[in-house]
């Protein structure tokens, strides 16, 4: 059933607590994907990298062939960082005034330790490989980082988005000041200035990336949020948090995972540890993953416990 409901969508997120098995159950999904002949790229938001020990190959920063029709990826922020302000620096030393570059330097990196730099790398990162949906790739499958920085990852488009507006307004109502003054200046005779007009166009192309994506990340019928759980207190609590923070963000829940479940199939529905999940999500889909004696890794043993999707 699972499997089904993410073959109709685009860019996949799965999500949840630490050590709930995200990565385990997000490569799984992957590689059964794959084998129906879509084409996926599995990516791994979270510091703590762990798909190169499931598929028992190397994985890295760029794409890396698993099996045919899949690929997957880790992305390293201190990397993502570097790159993102490699790209902002490259542009400002383009358009700005020689002399300026030094300091242009020092800013960025000062900027490089800022609060949430490392997310606004990252979701470059993922602006570039989503708008890959449907060309490069049929699904973007994100094995995201613990709920708090998920989180924080998802409210960025939108957050960014209205920044830059403001930067947007900032730049027009500066490029009118300066016309004003060259008009001033020239007696009324009309001079374009290039490096205004090149910053404006980035500031529009970056505007429209990131509110493709957040229009994207929030339409139920290209993306879906599964969240991985396992049948424990503090996982089911966590659930909830996220849950209900992506439904305040625009973001529907989509299914739900309950790795690890002890005993016999069907014995999770009387574990009172559930019933929270219940409650909050009586229709919502759910697939049910049994514990097994060791954590699968391996192609064949990712695929065996797809079949449990």
């Amino acid at each position: 059933m699972l499997l089904n409901l993410l073959s109709g969508r685009g860019l996949i997120f799965f999500g949840g607590k630490g050590g709930v098995g995200k990565t385990t159950v997000s490569a799984s999904a992957a590689a059964a994907l794959a084998r129906r002949g879509r084409r996926v790229c599995l990516v791994s938001t979270d510091p703590a990298h762990n798909l190169g020990h499931l598929f028992e190959r190397e994985v890295g920063p760029h794409p890396v062939a698993i099996i045919p029709n899949l690929t997957a990826i880790e992305l390293d922020p201190e990397a993502s960082v570097t790159a993102h302000l490699s790209e902002i620096g490259g542009f400002l030393h383009q358009v700005m005034p020689r002399g300026g570059r030094a300091e242009i330097d020092r800013h960025l990196e000062r900027a490089r330790h800022a609060p949430g730099m490392a997310e606004a790398a990252l979701l470059d990162r993922i602006a570039d490989l989503a708008a890959g949906i449907g060309r490069d790739h049929d699904h973007l499958i994100l094995d995201t980082a613990p709920t708090g920085h998920t989180l924080t990852l998802l409210a960025l488009p939108e957050m960014m988005t209205a920044w830059t507006d403001g930067m947007i307004a900032n730049r027009a109502e500066a490029d009118r000041f300066s016309a004003r003054a060259r008009d001033l200046a020239t007696g009324g005779a009309s001079s374009n200035d290039p490096r205004a007009d090149a910053i404006r166009a980035t500031l529009m192309r970056r505007r429209m990336r990131l509110a493709g994506l957040r229009d994207h990340i929030t339409d139920a019928d290209r993306a879906v949020f599964v969240a991985v759980t396992t049948p424990e207190r503090m996982p089911v609590q966590e659930t909830l948090t996220l849950g209900r923070a992506l439904g305040a963000g625009g973001i529907a829940l989509g299914a739900l995972v309950v790795n690890r479940v002890h005993g016999h199939a069907g014995q999770e529905r009387t574990d009172e540890r559930l019933v929270p999940l219940d409650r909050e999500w009586p229709n919502l889909p759910r697939s049910i993953l049994m514990q097994r004696e060791a954590e699968p890794s391996g192609i064949a043993a990712l695929e065996e416990l797809a079949q449990d999707f």
